[in-house]
């Protein structure tokens, strides 16, 4: 054996403390306004027809592609290890999922890269 914990015996220092109230409000008028900006925001693309509502931006959707790619493989990646270190059943089908997320978006920028994307 060798001394190590695993990660599921060992507990953050922060966890043993309750959150304060004033933590707690802050949070929620942080998400309160945060959703009322999203609602004007889409209110004032819903109701002004000068506002475009579609723009086509190719090496946006790449660059987002290659991104969540990227991030998906390291999620699954740490989910792995999580699984490797603490065999817990759901850390090893949280790293599945991801490792599907990753091919499947792989897969979709290969298409485009190839130039194959206009058959779709």
């Amino acid at each position: 054996m060798s001394g190590r914990q695993p990660l599921a015996n060992v507990a953050s220092p922060s966890a043993a403390l309750p959150p304060t109230a004033a933590g707690v409000r802050r949070l929620d008028a942080t998400l309160a306004l945060a959703s009322l900006l999203l609602a004007a925001g889409s209110a004032v693309v819903w109701s002004d027809p000068a506002v475009p509502r579609v723009v086509r931006a190719p090496e946006a959707d790449v660059a987002i592609n290659v991104t969540a790619t990227l991030v998906g493989a390291a999620v699954a990646t740490l989910a792995w290890v999580r699984w490797r270190e603490t065999a817990e059943v759901a850390s090893l089908y949280e790293c599945s999922a991801f490792v599907v997320l990753s091919a499947t978006n792989a897969l979709l920028l290969s298409i485009v890269v190839l130039g194959a994307a206009s058959a779709f």
